[in-house]
């Protein structure tokens, strides 16, 4: 199968990776594989062209108009004659469904990775109506599924939760520090925007200082602080004013991610709103339990009391519970939580079973066969509720 991937571009960023990754397997299970772009950028170019992916850039970079860039698209898959194309990301998603107007010869597949509180409730969205144009869409957890089915009624069916692929390599458990201090020290990998709920963390850390157990619990929060959406100034305040600047450090953002996560106990992630986080998936990869949120597909990466605990994000008390109920644990019983952790992990983020679940859906797009097809994983987790 002749398989053309399509992105805005090859800089690094999680859709990037999760599209250049499942390029390489798709070429690794024998397919002729493409990947478009039509910006510049080259972070993962090494990584493809050692797995033998082709990689184009398209021309005409920032600037050049929407109808000009859909032109360039529609001409680069001629030219290619691929049998499917799998767009991720919106820009990329509306120019392969632009393209494909009045018809064409090849499959297509879009994508949507943004699980936005509210968007199913909008009576006007271009963008997701055009996803119509498409054979699938493919959705990378069960809630932003179910926004989309809710937007556009006319895609139930065609829309397939499949969740992302983790590096179980480059994640996975560590040989546990040799010092024991008696310390939790928790792990929050994500920006300083408002949506992650800093303050409902600090606060909820405050609540659980108040217990004898909470007094043990350390945070490190690893994250950029770009404008305009970092709320880092009023976290900074708030650890203040909580008085737990002992406790709660604000580091920038790491390239490290593995070493955060071998020196921590725990990962942490207390968003509002998630899709499916990267920073949870690759910690229960590194054997870690993970404390987070009971929203959208949180449920489907904590089973409670297993491999972490859930909290209302919204409740400070609720989060401060979660903490002093994980600090009480003996250590035997954290270390189990991140075997479970990296079992679960194994099961859910393994390239090779997401890629196979992409080609089935690819293969079908290909054959212009709107054929039902189970969603990877196919149980949808009780926390992932339309509001």
């Amino acid at each position: 199968m002749r398989i053309t991937c399509l992105i805005d571009t090859l800089m690094g960023g999680g859709a990037q990776r999760q599209l250049a990754t499942l390029a390489i397997q798709f070429k690794e299970f024998g397919h002729d594989v493409e990947l478009l772009t039509y910006h510049e950028g080259d972070f993962f170019r090494s990584m493809l062209e050692e797995a033998g992916v082709t990689h184009r850039q398209l021309p005409g970079g920032a600037g050049v108009s929407q109808v000009k860039r859909t032109a360039v698209i529609r001409e680069a898959l001629r030219s290619s004659r691929p049998n499917v194309v799998l767009a991720f990301l919106d820009g990329p998603c509306l120019y392969a469904s632009l393209a494909a107007l009045p018809r064409r010869d090849w499959g297509l597949v879009v994508s949507e990775r943004l699980a936005v509180p509210g968007s199913h409730k909008r009576r006007f969205q271009p963008l997701r109506q055009m996803h119509r144009v498409a054979d699938f869409v493919t959705a990378n957890s069960h809630i932003n599924r179910l926004m989309v089915e809710a937007s556009v009624p006319a895609l139930k069916g065609r829309v397939i939760t499949v969740y992302n692929v983790v590096d179980l390599e480059r994640f996975r458990p560590q040989p546990k520090p040799q010092e024991d201090d008696g310390k939790i020290r928790l792990a929050v990998l994500a920006h300083y925007h408002a949506k992650k709920n800093m303050l409902g963390l600090i606060e909820g850390l405050a609540v659980a200082r108040q217990n004898p157990e909470g007094k043990r619990i350390e945070i490190d929060w690893y994250g950029s602080k770009k404008p305009p959406e970092s709320n880092y100034d009023d976290a900074a305040a708030a650890i203040r004013q909580h008085e737990v600047q002992e406790v709660f450090r604000l580091n920038p953002t790491t390239k490290d991610a593995e070493g955060v996560y071998a020196r921590a106990t725990a990962a942490c992630l207390p968003s509002f709103y998630e899709g499916l986080p990267n920073a949870v998936c690759e910690a229960m990869a590194s054997g870690k339990p993970v404390l987070m949120s009971a929203a959208c597909d949180g449920g489907a990466l904590v089973h409670e009391g297993r491999n972490g605990f859930l909290f209302d994000p919204a409740n400070p008390r609720s989060i401060g519970e979660a903490l002093v109920k994980f600090a009480r644990l003996r250590p035997e019983e954290r270390d189990a939580m991140g075997r479970e952790s990296r079992r679960m992990a194994e099961q859910m983020f393994d390239p090779c079973r997401v890629a196979t679940k992409y080609l089935e859906i690819l293969e079908a797009a290909a054959a212009r066969a709107r054929k039902p097809i189970a969603h990877w994983p196919t149980e949808v987790p009780a926390t992932a509720v339309l509001d």
